[in-house]
């Protein structure tokens, strides 16, 4: 059974940045998905690569009982996939799959609007609205995966903490 630690939540909230802090503190395996998913791929390639990404994933946690890092999971893609208004590319059986054979600690980052402004979007920058609809998104799957799986969320507001506050938060779960 392996220990799966996953930092999700909204763009421009610390989770690159405690990625980093992870790395570069020998915290075992980091797996940054966003270093690893082509953003060249053709729409209509993304869900067979997606589900390949995570079924190899799957097939690594389950054979081993390390510790791993990674930034984004499954929630990421329920939450932007509807945010997105396309298909999701995993479904029930891979949470059952991920849940029923490892340990899975989900940190939620959240911030607020200004702050995400403030942090810089490298991106296209979302509007308030979209913003503020993609936080509920988030909310609300999150609430579903608490009541339907039994998953667990430590929300921190990354607004209100330090990224060295919410680093020592993080590894005080590796214990």
């Amino acid at each position: 059974m392996a220990k799966l630690f996953v930092l999700e939540g909204v763009e421009r909230c610390g989770k690159t940045s405690l990625m980093r802090m992870l790395k570069e503190n020998n915290h075992e395996i980091v797996i940054n998905t966003e270093e690893k998913f082509p953003q060249y791929l053709p729409e209509e390639q993304k869900k067979p690569y997606t589900l390949g990404f995570i079924d190899g994933y799957l097939n690594i946690f389950n054979s081993n009982n390390k510790t791993y890092f990674l930034d984004r999971f499954f929630l990421s893609e329920f939450c932007f996939s509807e945010f997105k208004k396309r298909n999701t590319y995993v479904n029930a059986d891979y949470i059952k799959k991920i849940v029923k054979n490892n340990r899975v600690v989900t940190f939620y980052l959240h911030n607020t609007y200004s702050d995400y402004l403030l942090r810089g979007p490298k991106n296209k920058m979302l509007t308030e609205a979209h913003y503020a609809e993609l936080q509920f998104i988030f909310e609300k799957n999150i609430k579903w995966l608490e009541t339907d799986y039994n998953l667990g969320f430590i929300r921190i507001d990354s607004n209100q903490k330090t990224l060295q506050e919410i680093y020592q938060i993080i590894t005080n779960y590796i214990k």
